[in-house]
């Protein structure tokens, strides 16, 4: 039976597909897979940190037509209104579709909501995008209407609690221009001056006077030197 086929593949492919955003409620189950309850978690999206569940049921018609859908959760959307939900995928149903092409149409649907045809008669047309999240965000948080709380959120993930904040003040952080270095400081330490007294510039006559004397004393040299080898010589002789 391709309900049994399609509920088994739905199991075992649903969460890898969707990234863990869809989980099958086998608890609420047990035994009967003829019901069939899904959780809804968008990790992004207008309803971010909200959990929604889902019932697919009545089988009869299927593959050939398109299962009940209901919504258990009650949810601020346009539409879905008490547990009906209108989404075109069921008017253009497909023998070609299956359970997981189902339960990611559903996600698809959380994630884009169509705000100009809406099934929920709160929306009248009036709301711009803007105040739709936000009132869906008011809603969840259960600040907007009857809407109980749908708040699953980790602790520094509200985007309510300074993440624009935070992104504000890294922005006027950037935009600032560095601060420019502290200019140079004059050395203070003391300077020293060596001064160095040249040699006395040469003056002719002291130049003159060592060439005087080594002239003498050579000339002498010279003549002492030639007397003694004549002395040597005469006494071989």
């Amino acid at each position: 039976m391709s309900w049994n086929r399609d509920f088994l593949a739905l199991v075992k492919n649903v969460s890898s597909l969707s990234h863990g955003e869809i989980v099958v409620q086998h608890d609420k189950m047990e035994d009967d897979i003829n019901t069939i309850y899904i959780l809804l978690k968008p990790k992004d999206g207008p309803f971010k940190h909200g959990h929604f569940e889902f019932e697919i049921s009545d089988y009869s018609s299927y593959p050939d037509g398109c299962p009940n859908v209901e919504s258990q959760t009650k949810i601020y959307h346009p539409n879905i209104e008490d547990g009906a939900v209108c989404f075109s995928m069921f008017d253009d149903w497909s023998s070609s579709y299956d359970l997981t092409d189902l339960a990611m149409g559903l996600l698809f649907l959380l994630k884009n909501p169509e705000i100009s045809d809406p099934l929920n008669s709160e929306f009248e047309g009036w709301e711009t995008e803007d105040t739709f999240r936000e009132n869906v965000r008011k809603s969840l948080k259960g600040q907007y209407g009857e809407y109980p709380k749908n708040w699953h959120c980790l602790e520094g993930e509200d985007i309510d609690s300074g993440d624009e904040s935070s992104d504000n003040e890294h922005n006027d952080t950037a935009d600032k221009d560095p601060p420019s270095p502290d200019p140079p400081q004059p050395d203070k330490t003391p300077v020293t001056i060596e001064t160095t007294i040249a040699d006395p510039i040469p003056t002719p006559e002291s130049i003159q006077q060592p060439y005087s004397k080594l002239t003498i004393n050579t000339t002498f040299a010279i003549g002492a030197a030639l007397i003694f080898t004549i002395v040597i010589y005469k006494m071989v002789k």
